[in-house]
C-alpha cells in the first residue's frame, strides 16, 4: 500500500483494488480476469502537457496520457504483476498507441496481446505491416538500370518508380500486433505464394487462429490458399506495372517534374507558425480556421441575403443512369448505404433516388446530414434528424444569415429554424439543389432573429 493512502488518487486506488481481486484468484482466472478488468479501468485520459521527464513520469504512474501507452502506466505495471513479469519489453509502436488499442488484424486488445517472452518479461509489440510492392519497384529499378550499357537514369527517376510504387501497394501501412505480423509470413509459406505476396490486414484477420496472450497464431491453411488463389491473378498484373513503371524509370522516359517546394510543405511550414503564434487557441475560440483570423474570407460577400437572391435557375443532367447510380453507391456509397431504401428526406419529401444530383464536378452525389431543427420540445431538441444535403444546406444558411443580422455566429445554425419553416421555404425539385422562395424567407428572417434573441436571453 502506499505511505500515504489518503492522498492517493481515486483512479490509483480502484486499480490495486481491482489488482487485489484478481491476485487473489487461480493463476489462471487471476490472470484474464485482471487483464480484462485493468483495461477497463483506465479509461478517463489527460491532456497534460508536461515541463519535464520526472513530471511526466509522475503522472504517468498516476493515470494514463492520452493518446499515448507507456510500461510505467497503471495498466502496464498492473499486467507485468498479474504475469508475474521480471520487468517489460515494449516497443515504439506499442507506446505510441494508446492503451485502449485493438489489432485491427486478430482483434485482441493490448491486455490480451501481451505474454511472457522466454526471458521471462511480458512482451507488448506491435509493427507497422506494409506491402512489398514499393520495395519491389525500387529494387526492379535499380535491377534495370544498372543492367543498361549507359546508365540513364538519376535521382528523379527514382523518385519517379518510388512514388508510382505507393500506387501499386495493396493496402496502406498499419500498425498490427506482432503475431499477426509473423503470421503473413507463415501464411505465405504455407500458402506458397509469390514471394513478393503479402496479405492484407483483413485477410490476415481471416485466417489467424489467435488466442489471449498467446503466440504466435495459428493459421488457417485452407482460408490462406483461399485468399491467394483469389488474388493471383491480379497480383500478375501488379508486377507486370512494377516491370512498366521500373523500365521507364531506368530509362529515364518518366513524367515526374518535382516542384521547388510543394503545397503541402507550404502548408505544413505555415501550420508550425499559426501554432507557435498560438492562432490554433484563439481559433479554437472563435470557432474558425487559424489561418482565417489573418485575413477577410469573404471580401465580396455582400448583404447576409446574397446566398439566396442569386439569379439561378435548375439545370443539370435529367436523372442518373443506372450506370452512375451504380458508380456511385460502390465508390462514394456511405451515405446511400447509411438510410433505408425507402428513406424519404423529411423535409423535402424525395426519395433517395430524386436526392441525387451532380456536384460541381458534374459527378453524381447523394448525401444525408444528421441536424438540430428549432424545437420547444426539450427531447426532440436534443435529437438529429437526417435531412438530404439539400435541406441541410438550406437550414444552414437560413441560420447564419439570421445570426449575420443579429451581429451572431452559431455553432449549429439550423437550430433556430423549424422543420415546417425549413419545408415551407424550400423550392424542390429532383436531381436539383433547392432554390428558396425569398418573399417567405424575407418574412420568416424577424421570427428567426427574435428566436435567436430569446435563446440567448434564456440562457
Amino acid at each position: 500500500m502506499p505511505n500515504d493512502w489518503s492522498k492517493t488518487s481515486t483512479l490509483v486506488k480502484f486499480a490495486i483494488l481491482v489488482f487485489s481481486i484478481g491476485y487473489s484468484l487461480l493463476p489462471t482466472a487471476r490472470t484474464h480476469l485482471t487483464c480484462r478488468c485493468i483495461i477497463q479501468s483506465f479509461t478517463v485520459m489527460t491532456s497534460t502537457k508536461f515541463s519535464s521527464r520526472e513530471e511526466l513520469l509522475d503522472h504517468i504512474r498516476q493515470a494514463p496520457i492520452s493518446g499515448l501507452d507507456s510500461e510505467f502506466s497503471p495498466m502496464m505495471v498492473a499486467l507485468a504483476k498479474a504475469f508475474e513479469a521480471k520487468g517489460m519489453h515494449l516497443n515504439r509502436w506499442w507506446v505510441m498507441t494508446p492503451s485502449d488499442w485493438e489489432c485491427p488484424s486478430c482483434k485482441r486488445g493490448k491486455s490480451k496481446i501481451v505474454r511472457l517472452n522466454r526471458h521471462g518479461y511480458l512482451m507488448g509489440h506491435l509493427h507497422e505491416h506494409h506491402d512489398h510492392m514499393q520495395d519491389l519497384v525500387r529494387e526492379r529499378f535499380g535491377a534495370l538500370s544498372t543492367a543498361r550499357k549507359t546508365v540513364v537514369a538519376d535521382k528523379l527517376a527514382e523518385k519517379f518508380a518510388v512514388r508510382a510504387g505507393y500506387g501499386l501497394a495493396a493496402y496502406d501501412n498499419t500498425v498490427i500486433c506482432s503475431d499477426c505480423n509473423r503470421a503473413d509470413g507463415d501464411a505465405k509459406k504455407l500458402a506458397g505464394t509469390h514471394p513478393n505476396f503479402s496479405y492484407s490486414p483483413d485477410e490476415i484477420g481471416c485466417f489467424v487462429i489467435a488466442k489471449d496472450n498467446f503466440g504466435p497464431h495459428e493459421i488457417d491453411k485452407q482460408e490462406a490458399e483461399r485468399i491467394w488463389e483469389e488474388g493471383k491473378e491480379l497480383f500478375k498484373v501488379r508486377l507486370d506495372m512494377v516491370d512498366q513503371i521500373a523500365s521507364l524509370a531506368a530509362d529515364n522516359a518518366h513524367w515526374y517534374q518535382p516542384s521547388t517546394r510543394t503545397a503541402q510543405q507550404i502548408e505544413r511550414t505555415a501550420k508550425i507558425f499559426l501554432r507557435l503564434h498560438g492562432l490554433y487557441d484563439i481559433a479554437v475560440k472563435e470557432g474558425v480556421e487559424a489561418e482565417k483570423l489573418l485575413y477577410t474570407a469573404n471580401v465580396f460577400s455582400g448583404e447576409h441575403s446574397s446566398w439566396r437572391r442569386k439569379a439561378t435557375t435548375f439545370k443539370g443532367k435529367n436523372v442518373p443512369t443506372p450506370g452512375d447510380l451504380d458508380h456511385l453507391i460502390a465508390v462514394r456509397g456511405n451515405f446511400w448505404k447509411k438510410v433505408e431504401e425507402s428513406w424519404i428526406c423529411p423535409c423535402c419529401g424525395r426519395t433517395k433516388l430524386h436526392c441525387v444530383r451532380p456536384s460541381n464536378k458534374n459527378t453524381w452525389v447523394f448525401e444525408v446530414k444528421g441536424k438540430w431543427l428549432f424545437s420547444e420540445d426539450a427531447l426532440d431538441a436534443r435529437n438529429t434528424i437526417l435531412l438530404c444535403d439539400d435541406c441541410s444546406n438550406v437550414a444552414n444558411h437560413l441560420g447564419r444569415e439570421a445570426g449575420a443580422e443579429a451581429g451572431e455566429r452559431l455553432e449549429y445554425p439550423s437550430s433556430l429554424i423549424r422543420m415546417q419553416e425549413l419545408r415551407d421555404t424550400v423550392i424542390v425539385k429532383s436531381h436539383c439543389p433547392h432554390r428558396v422562395d425569398n418573399a417567405k424567407v424575407d418574412k420568416l428572417m424577424p421570427i428567426l432573429i427574435d428566436r435567436l434573441k430569446s435563446m440567448q436571453d434564456a440562457d
